[in-house]
């Protein structure tokens, strides 16, 4: 069976209708385009989950694409890529960017849209058609932080589709958020 689009969605992540969020793609068996979510709470080490997973990947001879859904935000709220002077800063204003443009759209979902226009922006570099699937690619999407985002990426995405969700101790988590706030701060 061939690779095949049952339905051409729209570019824009905040008019990516209902019907569109349940199309799907159909691909070969061999060398299917994959999509992996990660969640978990503030201060887990994501990194070493998505190196672990690319590295797992490349064994299989997969190309991993990573997407940092809040590296997404501020540029599509702001228009500007996010300069932020601390790792507190940067956390604090990330939660309130993304709280404003759920706000601003009335969407819930719209960062999880952005992360689908991220991903056929990928796409498109790839194969010059945003609704092509990469073949041997997969895309690992950090981090979810709403249920919506979730639905979202499996109504579209359906079995292509992997939540992992990454637990760590809190103390453990509290000790990686000390070392990140350590190691961003600013000099003086």
């Amino acid at each position: 069976m061939g690779s095949k689009v049952t339905q051409a969605p729209t570019t824009s992540p905040e008019n990516i209708t209902s019907e569109e969020a349940g199309s799907y793609i159909e691909a070969d068996d061999e060398g299917i385009e994959l999509i992996f979510g990660l969640v978990g709470p503030t201060g887990v080490d994501l990194g070493k989950v998505y190196d672990s997973l690319k590295t797992q990947l490349k064994t299989v001879k997969y190309e991993t694409v990573q997407i940092r859904l809040s590296e997404l935000i501020t540029p599509y709220l702001n228009g500007t890529t996010g300069e932020f002077s601390t790792e507190y800063d940067r956390i604090s204003k990330l939660m309130e960017n993304g709280t404003r443009l759920r706000e601003r759209t009335g969407q819930k979902d719209i960062v999880g849209r952005l992360g689908v226009a991220q991903i056929r922006a990928k796409r498109e570099e790839r194969t010059s058609d945003k609704l092509k699937p990469r073949v041997r690619t997969a895309y690992v999407v950090s981090s979810f932080k709403r249920p919506e985002e979730v639905d979202l990426f499996r109504q579209i995405y359906g079995k292509a589709f992997t939540l992992v969700s990454v637990y760590s101790p809190r103390q453990k988590r509290i000790s990686n958020l000390a070392r990140n706030l350590r190691s961003r701060a600013l000099p003086g």
